[in-house]
């Protein structure tokens, strides 16, 4: 009663509420009323504060978790979370009380506020620090697994750097184990490929030797290319498209541009730009395969190393026609025209795995090679086909660019972009995967 009397009666600052209700039995305070719990909730959150964060709260654990089960029961799964964070709760399933701390929290979360629970948490977790930023997903995770929702705990897993066993995330292997549904552990395989890892399917995460090597190809995006076109053929718009479909010159009337016949180099620069970008991925355009080599490369350096790399855009993720297109180009007398042809080889091969490493040994070669535009061609070919791969090949390559002090500026420069396209993209990609959470 003097808990309750002191909501209004105690001095600013005072704290009295929480200290008489601590002195108390802690029996059914929460029958007491929501502004009660919500002003015993903020106490404890400025006790928390005044003693200092590395003050333990477990005389305060069973209070805490009161009003948390109060506030989920009335649907106020924000507030609860906002009190176990403020006083540290999270912080302390990293501890060796891990799995009682655990098993309290999931005790009071059920199948019709967990997600909203979990959304809230990985929102949460974009603003914090790393311990707190992992604790907080891992929590999120440990509440998706309870509840069987494996897709949402594998973007968790996909998002946690979780890699304590032979680099292996554990967390992702846990989740393939969880089901023996083929159909959704493709599902799993198709979401790992989007997010870019390249991970290895193992006997522990699918038993069947078919299946395990049904669900590589997925991972490794091995036919991606083919189940884009299906996807384009499906919906109807397999027909490539040609610039001139894009500007809607037949809408400018009398000043209509002429053509994109390749006679003047800025328009037609652009032409090329536009025409990789809306028929990529489709092996088939209406523009560079209908221009004879003779045409194509009669314009300056930037034109030609342009024209080049947008085939391997307009073939992307088919490396067999790609690699078949560019080449004849690796043989050319002008260095332009190289350079573009390695750039368009590392556009054909991003995101695309296979047993063999034709893409590296292709570039690589030339990465080091005797020009400058060559190397510079080699070096954002390999950036691009091996972005996110963190392949330890291409760290040690592309290091010892950078630390050479006779490398020029602008390789040094290439050389830093390439490396980080290596390294950081699954970082990025995480920011996409919380937007997507979020």
């Amino acid at each position: 009663i003097l808990s309750v009397l002191a909501l209004t009666m105690s001095a600013e600052g005072e704290r009295e509420s929480l200290k008489y209700c601590m002195m108390g039995s802690l029996v059914d305070i929460c029958s007491w009323g929501h502004e009660y719990v919500r002003n015993l909730a903020f106490e404890i959150g400025k006790e928390w504060k005044f003693n200092g964060s590395s003050t333990p709260i477990e005389s305060e654990i069973n209070l805490v978790l009161e009003i948390v089960k109060f506030h989920m029961k009335h649907n106020a799964e924000t507030e609860a979370l906002d009190l176990l964070m403020e006083v540290g709760y999270l912080e302390m399933l990293s501890d060796e009380k891990k799995e009682e701390y655990l098993t309290m929290l999931l005790h009071l979360v059920d199948s019709t506020n967990y997600k909203r629970a979990c959304l809230y948490l990985t929102s949460c977790s974009k603003y914090l620090s790393t311990p707190d930023h992992e604790a907080t997903l891992g929590t999120a995770y440990d509440m998706y697994m309870k509840f069987r929702d494996l897709a949402s705990a594998l973007r968790i897993a996909l998002l946690v750097d979780d890699h304590k066993y032979c680099g292996q995330n554990v967390k992702m292997k846990m989740v393939f184990e969880e089901t023996k549904d083929f159909s959704l552990k493709q599902q799993f395989a198709f979401m790992i490929a989007r997010y870019g890892l390249s991970v290895e399917i193992d006997d522990e995460m699918v038993a069947d030797e078919n299946e395990k090597n049904a669900l590589q190809e997925v991972v490794f995006n091995t036919k991606l290319s083919a189940g884009y076109h299906i996807l384009a053929r499906d919906i109807g718009v397999m027909e490539p498209k040609s610039p001139e479909d894009i500007y809607k010159v037949h809408l400018i009337g009398g000043r209509r541009a002429k053509s994109s016949s390749l006679d003047s180099a800025r328009p037609n620069l652009a032409a090329i730009f536009v025409n990789a970008f809306v028929n990529a991925g489709y092996c088939q355009d209406k523009l560079m395969t209908a221009i004879p080599d003779s045409l194509l490369f009669k314009n300056n350096e930037l034109w030609k190393a342009s024209a080049v790399a947008s085939l391997g855009m307009i073939h992307l993720w088919d490396t067999d026609s790609g690699f078949a297109k560019l080449d004849k180009y690796l043989h050319s007398n002008d260095t332009n025209v190289v350079a573009g042809t390695l750039l368009g080889i590392g556009i054909v091969s991003y995101g695309v795995k296979k047993d063999y490493d034709l893409a590296h040994a292709l570039i690589s070669e030339y990465s080091t090679g005797a020009t400058s535009i060559t190397r510079i061609g080699g070096i954002l070919g390999l950036g691009i086909a091996y972005a996110g791969s963190q392949k330890d090949e291409l760290k040690s390559h592309f290091s010892i660019t950078m630390s050479n002090s006779q490398t020029p500026f602008e390789e040094l420069v290439f050389s830093s972009i390439s490396l980080d396209w290596c390294l950081l993209v699954p970082a990025m990609k995480r920011l996409q995967s919380q937007s997507y959470l979020s």
